[in-house]
């Protein structure tokens, strides 16, 4: 992130949070992000913002919350460890990105509405999106076949 960003972005957070404190509200939004936090939620939020901006350009429907997500540590499908990061924290292009979480939307055309999403590592997600189950399962297949073919050949010989 730009120093300039970073600033702006510093001053944007002081702003609101004198808002909230000349409202007497301040120490309510503390105590929400704390709950966020403890319960797992912040993990979730940059995911939801980013999603919500892809339901709009793809015009489908969006109704999830940080409680419709359960953010697992592992990915549900490779096993691998997900990491949460903001990405203007962070430079993102330097980790893995296999390792980077991603809502998959079960059903795409129903959308982002609480039982239809769930998360999983952007590698998993992004290949899952490549084809259909019957196109993933004869690549499948074909690996298997291709993978058994030296064994048979070593037996041969």
């Amino acid at each position: 992130m730009r120093i300039r960003d970073q600033r702006d972005y510093q001053a944007a957070y002081r702003a609101k949070q004198r808002l909230l404190d000349e409202a007497g509200l301040l120490e309510d939004w503390k105590e929400k992000r704390r709950r966020q936090r403890a319960s797992g939620q912040s993990k979730t939020l940059w995911l939801i913002e980013n999603a919500r901006a892809r339901a709009k350009e793809k015009n489908v429907p969006f109704s999830i919350k940080a409680k419709d997500l359960v953010a697992p540590d592992y990915c549900p499908v490779f096993g691998t460890p997900l990491i949460y990061t903001r990405s203007r924290h962070i430079d993102r292009s330097r980790l893995p990105r296999e390792n980077l979480p991603s809502i998959d939307r079960t059903i795409p055309e129903l959308g982002y509405i609480p039982g239809n999403v769930a998360i999983i590592s952007l590698h998993a997600n992004t290949i899952k999106s490549m084809g259909t189950a019957e196109e993933h399962r004869a690549i499948a297949s074909y690996i298997d076949r291709m993978t058994a073919r030296p064994r048979a050949m070593e037996d041969i010989l």
